[in-house]
């Protein structure tokens, strides 16, 4: 129900219209998010194939092409499950898996052989440690809310390894 259009005795929305309405300004607030962000990794994208990288310089910071793709996979998954009501369930558990197996192994090169692949002169750029970090949390995170809509505690792996389980190849 709308909280504009109800209105109880003393004038103010029920508890269940409030939260209702909150949830409903939150969700609208996600998904301009959500495509803000899609567009912007997409510029991004589109400006590192053409070879022209936004504000690139190599002496200071640049959003790599790898964090874009992870962006936009991310994003790519949000708006695909709130709009395309038959997109797989467990298309999600694999993409947010390869984003976060692809992070992983990121940290594991920059702390392995940082001197070779923190080139300045290269036209290859790393993602940082911690953005890749950041990214590998928010793929768990975002992975704990597709196995568990209100985790009711941030322990569960169990659940983790079940849906893994039950996921063919």
């Amino acid at each position: 129900m709308n909280c504009k259009k109800r209105k109880t005795k003393a004038n103010q929305c029920s508890l269940e219209e409030k939260e209702s309405c909150m949830e409903k300004r939150f969700g609208t607030w996600a998904e301009i998010l959500d495509i803000t962000i899609l567009i912007g990794t997409l510029i991004v994208l589109g400006a590192w194939v053409f070879g022209v990288p936004l504000f690139y310089r190599t002496d200071g910071p640049v959003l790599s092409i790898f964090t874009a793709i992870s962006l936009l996979v991310i994003v790519g998954l949000r708006l695909s499950t709130r709009h395309f009501h038959l997109w797989p369930f467990t298309a999600n558990l694999a993409f947010l898996m390869i984003v976060g197996g692809g992070n992983i192994s990121s940290i594991l090169m920059l702390l392995s052989a940082p001197a070779v692949h923190i080139n300045p002169k290269s036209t290859l750029v790393m993602t940082s440690v911690f953005t890749s970090i950041g990214l590998v949390f928010f793929s768990i995170y975002e992975i704990l809310l597709y196995l568990r809509k209100t985790p009711k505690s941030i322990w569960i792996l169990d659940d983790i390894l079940i849906h893994l389980a039950l996921v063919p190849g």
